[in-house]
């Protein structure tokens, strides 16, 4: 008597579609550094929404953010002088 080995065709395992990191609708939302984080962090504590509209609803807080970035580079720049 000789055994008969029944061999099964292989199934691919169900995969969940791939996140494509260039597609801005698919942004996770994770920070690319440990500034980042930080920046994201104090503006979540402050209750200010992050992105793309900041700029529509809190034009304040972004021109002075600017503005503060300016003026500490000017700040340097005077410091690297003497």
């Amino acid at each position: 008597m000789t055994a008969t080995c029944v061999v099964w065709p292989r199934r691919k395992p169900p995969t969940a579609p791939r996140l494509r990191l260039d597609d801005p609708d698919a942004d996770p939302g994770i920070p690319g550094s440990g500034t980042t984080a930080v920046m994201l962090g104090a503006l979540t504590l402050y209750n200010i929404t992050p992105g793309p509209l900041l700029f529509q609803h809190q034009p304040d807080i972004v021109w002075g953010l600017i503005a503060s970035l300016f003026v500490a580079n000017i700040i340097l720049i005077v410091m690297n002088i003497r």
